[in-house]
């Protein structure tokens, strides 16, 4: 059980396995706890096998909305397995990316040793998978406000804040939780510097771990308005 909730998880997996472990992402599993309130609308962006999203169903209960996002299919397997076994009604789940265009996009074979396939180009593609832009989904699911966005496509973040640039820029997102990760932003064409400015230039301030962007390769970090 994941905060309260039955997952079915495969243990080869390394980020399902820690979750069965109980060591996944602790840290910040404490401060999104406390984020959380009763009633609040949550998206969870690369959902994998919904840990983030058992999380904010537990917190913002029946009165709240969760609505997680993956686009590679037996991770949403597992996700939309979790929500219908354990009867979720505040939870949608989608299997598509977000990105700055509505199309198609290629997931690759996953890096730097995980098992996880990620959107940025390289080697062989093991999937095609649908693309959409969050600002025009949120229009069409008719969600005035984000309270709280965790944020984790492995190098894809600025596609994904791109695509959401009103909502975003009319303040209607309001706290967020990102990975940084150095080397998958610059195979990409970006850089942990330009996630950073994309943040402060739309009006969030970095709460968790600090208020200054860490000196490291690959981290975690809120920002909220």
């Amino acid at each position: 059980k994941v905060f309260g909730y039955v997952m079915n998880l495969d243990l080869s997996k390394a980020v399902q396995r820690q979750i069965y472990i109980g060591n996944y992402e602790r840290l910040e599993t404490k401060q999104v706890s406390a984020l959380l309130r009763p009633g609040m609308t949550v998206l969870d962006v690369g959902a994998n096998a919904g840990y983030y999203t058992a999380l904010s169903a537990r917190r913002v209960q029946a009165s709240g909305r969760v609505v997680a996002i993956e686009p590679y299919a037996p991770n949403f397997e597992v996700l939309s397995g979790m929500i219908r076994d354990n009867e979720m009604p505040q939870v949608t789940a989608y299997c598509l990316a977000l990105s700055d265009k509505n199309g198609e996009a290629k997931m690759y074979s996953a890096i730097d040793g995980t098992d996880l396939p990620v959107m940025v180009e390289h080697g062989s593609a093991v999937a095609t998978v649908p693309t959409r832009r969050l600002d025009q989904l949120l229009d069409e699911w008719r969600i005035e406000r984000v309270d709280f966005m965790k944020l984790d496509v492995d190098g894809y973040e600025l596609f994904v804040l791109d695509g959401a640039g009103s909502y975003l820029a009319s303040g209607r997102i309001r706290t967020i939780l990102c990975e940084f990760c150095e080397e998958w932003l610059v195979r990409v064409g970006g850089s942990g510097q330009q996630l950073w400015d994309v943040f402060i230039g739309a009006g969030f301030h970095p709460i968790w771990p600090s208020a200054k962007k860490p000196d490291l390769g690959l981290f975690n970090m809120i920002f909220s308005r």
